[in-house]
């Protein structure tokens, strides 16, 4: 009605300012903030699990020994509610600025595969790899059925349509920057899992950082 006073309709309310924060044990835990979503204890524990098992295989890999930090999770009921705060409604996301992974939570989406907690992992243990070949191929071959199908699913996909990028074009630096994350990570994924399988984790570790590939090596 004309003149009728202003009303919110609390059916379409979104209250973010209400935050839950818990902390699961273990040895660098997740640190889990809830916004606007009820928090699940039975999902925040498998993400815990899911989080622990990551842990383990990273360290492995590249042989970290100190201990990790806790990690913040930001979580979500749904990836529109993720995108209102945080303009990225991708099931996961990492945020470097504040050392803290976003993931929405729900019947649907669990937290995604895992890659952005690898990813966070590797930063804050001061592993970053010079190659984006090689840090995003690790998240990607250590993720938990990654992309909701799985990387050979998608590297075989790549490989028959013809779209599997050449080693020289992982290896620039430009062209993984401007490339679909589908395209270039899954084959970098691939590449990873490909060098842990034949050659081994020291053979990663000795390449992780300051590697210089040979004109052999691209060929």
């Amino acid at each position: 009605k004309a003149g009728a006073p202003w009303r919110i309709d609390p059916a379409s309310l979104r209250d973010f300012s209400a935050r839950r924060m818990t902390t699961t044990g273990g040895e660098a835990p997740l640190v889990f903030i809830s916004h606007g979503a009820g928090f699940n204890p039975a999902a925040a524990d498998s993400l815990q699990r899911r989080f622990g098992k990551l842990r383990e295989q990273l360290a492995a890999i590249l042989d970290i020994r100190d201990p990790f930090p806790p990690i913040n999770c930001h979580f979500y009921a749904s990836a529109e509610e993720k995108g209102l705060i945080t303009g990225d409604t991708r099931p996961a996301s990492a945020d470097m600025s504040e050392m803290a992974v976003h993931m929405v939570l729900s019947e649907e989406l669990n937290g995604g595969d895992g890659s952005h907690l690898v990813y966070m992992l590797i930063q804050v243990a001061g592993q970053k790899s010079d190659r984006t070949l090689l840090q995003n191929g690790l998240c990607a071959a250590l993720a938990v059925n990654w992309l909701d199908r799985g990387l050979d699913y998608w590297a075989q996909r790549l490989f028959q349509s013809g779209n599997l990028p050449a080693l020289r074009d992982l290896l620039d630096e430009s062209w993984f920057a401007q490339e679909s994350h589908l395209v270039s990570n899954t084959a970098a994924g691939s590449f990873v899992a490909f060098l842990l399988q034949a050659k081994g984790s020291s053979f990663l570790r000795e390449i992780f950082h300051g590697w210089q590939p040979t004109a052999q090596n691209v060929a």
